[in-house]
């Protein structure tokens, strides 16, 4: 349970720190300076790299769809000239109560911490610079440029999809097409103004339009969005009917809808949320380690603690809908499993 959303209107979300997200494609901006080489800048773009682009996006700007889902968002490091080194490393180690932004003392050694500190500081703050892209043939995008460059207009918000399609040229237009049949994924529409194309979820694709055709999450989006749907569960008492609010607003964000942790997020987030439908991470998970995990978070995880965000019933309410939408089923189809298996070898015998 990862990025905070309380159930209604209203949203906390002190979240988390991730991995991979596309939040940088194309050109980008322009390197205003050549970066320092020392190593400590090179150390430190790995850690920024893999710990924190996620949410403050691949050059500092927190220009990431996950960063919209966050209040209050990440900090832009770009647009932050008073910024201090000191600064930087008080909150790698204390985090930053009451925002996405927990503190990173048991995930990364001290030398990392500085390392990715120096390397926010000089890269970022002081200058600005572009950072690495994600779509690299490293990342498996050979030939990114070539093969989608028409549509990096649409991506970096140059061109708008408001545009009708028949006033383009034939470069723009099949820029705009190959923008919504692919980059939407990942990059939610910008500088448009259509109610009818809306921002979304990493792992969702929202609704687009292509003329007067409405493509949905779930037939259009990849793989991932088939994680974000809830199973049907009669009988709810009103206990887990509660929990089950708290869930899907809050939990689901990066342990999936389903419960697998199989969504966009969950799938890239390292270590991998946990999977509550997969019997061998379950089987030593009662209630009481279930709670504790909630209030206290775990350390080395993106699993912050909710102790100060959730009421004891709050707390009571979701855990009770774990266990009734995904720990209860996985354990008795498990069960279940065994028990055929011995019988079917009592039979062999």
């Amino acid at each position: 349970m990862d990025a905070r959303r309380r159930p209604g209107p209203e949203r906390r979300r002190p979240g988390r720190a991730g991995r991979r997200a596309g939040s940088g494609t194309g050109p980008g901006r322009r390197r205003k300076k050549k970066a320092l080489a020392a190593p400590e800048i090179e150390n430190g773009r790995k850690v920024y790299n893999f710990r924190c682009y996620f949410c403050h996006g691949y050059s500092g700007d927190a220009r990431t769809v996950a960063a919209q889902q966050l209040d209050p968002p990440p900090r832009n490091f770009v647009q932050s000239p008073g910024l201090t080194l000191e600064k930087i490393l008080s909150t790698l180690e204390h985090g930053s109560p009451g925002t996405g932004m927990k503190s990173f003392r048991n995930v990364l050694s001290t030398e990392e911490r500085r390392d990715v500190a120096v390397f926010v500081l000089e890269e970022f703050v002081r200058r600005g610079n572009h950072n690495t892209a994600y779509h690299t043939p490293e990342n498996g995008w050979p030939d990114h440029a070539a093969r989608y460059g028409a549509a990096y207009p649409f991506v970096q918000g140059k061109a708008s999809l408001d545009t009708p399609p028949g006033t383009l040229d034939d470069k723009a237009r099949a820029g705009r097409a190959l923008f919504v049949e692919a980059c939407i994924t990942c990059h939610e529409p910008r500088n448009t103004a259509n109610p009818t194309i809306e921002a979304f979820p990493l792992s969702h694709m929202g609704t687009v339009v292509r003329g007067r055709e409405q493509v949905d999450a779930i037939s259009r989006a990849s793989t991932y969005a088939s994680h974000d749907v809830p199973p049907a569960i009669a009988g709810l008492s009103e206990q887990e009917t509660k929990g089950k609010a708290i869930f899907d607003q809050n939990c689901a964000f990066c342990h999936a809808a389903d419960g697998t942790a199989k969504n966009w997020i969950g799938a890239f987030l390292q270590p991998h949320p946990r999977n509550f439908t997969d019997i061998t991470q379950i089987a030593e998970l009662d209630r009481a380690r279930l709670e504790k995990a909630v209030r206290q978070g775990l350390p080395n995880t993106s699993m912050p603690a909710w102790g100060a965000v959730l009421s004891d019933a709050e707390i009571a309410a979701v855990i009770s809908y774990v266990e009734r939408a995904f720990l209860t089923p996985t354990r008795a189809a498990a069960k279940a499993e065994a028990e055929r298996l011995d019988k079917e070898g009592m039979r062999k015998k």
